[in-house]
């Protein structure tokens, strides 16, 4: 076997090798992340769902119970639910093949065998359990991202195992032409990386095998940092891809990211951890205060306290029930926009209003700087290079 085939092939091996072991890796690093993802996601929407619908299993209304479960299959994530309180089923929609199987919650995407993670959670008030709800959270958006995963890798693999089989042979060529005056050279790129340039004199064989090795040594430098370039852009471009994911999901079509509950006097009575989060207040913080003291900026206030007085006086309020966009304050005096859904409730003639709010500060910048990172990939073309010791540059 020639010295140039023997290049072309060990060079492409070590390669191929070190690229499936990157590929995977990302593979099962963004599985993995995937599936924390989904598991809190399901979590999360199968104990907010039983903290709505408690009242109503306490009282056996299941007029109110079918409600919720149509308003909750609205969210396309979201393919059956079912209510049961005291070992009967109360409430239940969707497919109507999953309602008939046997209900048995998932751990993880590997336990999944119809495309459909089921969660659960229990209906409890002062420590009995009342009920339950189980729910399916559709995997088919996971499983389409992992599969693109997949594809793009496999198309990265290709061009890569490709152009080290064109360099390589390039390479090759030269060195069986000019071992022994490139050998010096060959170590030092073996050393410290690709870039380095052979000084030469005159326009004979020597000279002209001198210039292509240098011009060699420059391309592989630039292909390494435009490679480093494509790699980070991916990894960011697979987290805003889960990031986005997770903010998409929501119980209900109202029922966004933080929930807030106050009485009839404005006073602060359910804090979520979702709101801790927007907010920077923990519930033990804000539990028991006046929200207008803790997020309602201060222009607001003389609007908050009429808008109370006239639900007072009259039982009407102009936002109630409607979704919208305003102000908001953070714990640091941070005024930031949210997006807000206003609910009352009547609980033993009392009324409570619980709002529903989301975030939306970065929410389009985060889907312009999606489709900016997506054309970047995709216009993207690179290698990968490893160094002497096959470590990826």
């Amino acid at each position: 076997m020639k010295f140039r085939t023997k290049t072309i092939i060990g060079v492409a091996l070590i390669e191929t090798v070190l690229l499936v072991i990157l590929v995977i890796s990302s593979i099962v690093f963004l599985n993995r992340s995937n599936n924390e993802q989904l598991k809190v996601r399901a979590s999360t929407t199968a104990a907010l769902f039983a903290s709505t619908t408690k009242d109503a299993v306490l009282s056996t209304d299941v007029d109110s119970l079918y409600s919720y479960v149509d308003e909750l299959l609205r969210n396309g994530d979201v393919v059956y639910v079912r209510v049961i309180g005291n070992g009967t089923v109360l409430a239940q929609g969707g497919d109507e093949k999953l309602l008939r199987k046997s209900f048995v919650p998932d751990s993880s995407l590997s336990t999944i065998d119809d495309d459909v993670f089921d969660a659960y959670a229990l209906v409890e008030e002062a420590g009995y359990e009342f009920g339950r709800v189980e729910l399916g959270l559709s995997v088919a958006a996971t499983t389409r991202l992992i599969s693109e995963a997949w594809r793009w890798a496999a198309g990265i693999a290709t061009i890569e195992i490709f152009l080290v089989a064109v360099f390589s042979f390039v390479l090759g060529t030269y060195l069986t032409r000019q071992l022994r005056q490139l050998t010096s050279a060959s170590e030092i790129i073996g050393e410290k990386g690709p870039g380095y340039q052979i000084e030469y004199q005159g326009n004979d064989e020597i000279a002209r095998v001198s210039r292509s090795f240098n011009q060699m040594s420059k391309s592989l430098a630039e292909s390494y940092e435009q490679l480093s370039t494509s790699a980070e852009e991916y990894r960011e471009l697979a987290e805003r891809l889960k990031d986005s994911d997770a903010r998409k999901s929501s119980m209900l079509s109202s029922a966004l990211d933080g929930i807030v509950t106050i009485d009839s006097n404005g006073v602060i009575e359910e804090f979520n951890s979702a709101a801790e989060a927007i907010f920077g207040y923990s519930a033990q913080e804000v539990i028991g205060r006046t929200i207008e003291n803790c997020i309602i900026p201060e222009q607001f206030h003389e609007a908050h306290r009429r808008g109370m007085a006239h639900w007072r006086a009259t039982g009407e309020g102009p936002i109630l029930g409607k979704r919208f966009e305003i102000t908001a304050r953070r714990k640091d005096g941070m005024i930031f926009p949210i997006e807000l859904a206003i609910t009352p409730v009547t609980v033993n003639d009392e009324t409570i209003f619980t709002g529903f709010i989301r975030d939306i500060s970065r929410q389009k910048n985060v889907e312009q700087e999606l489709r900016i990172a997506a054309s970047a990939f995709d216009a993207q073309e690179g290698i990968f290079i490893t160094d002497k010791d096959s470590k990826i540059i």
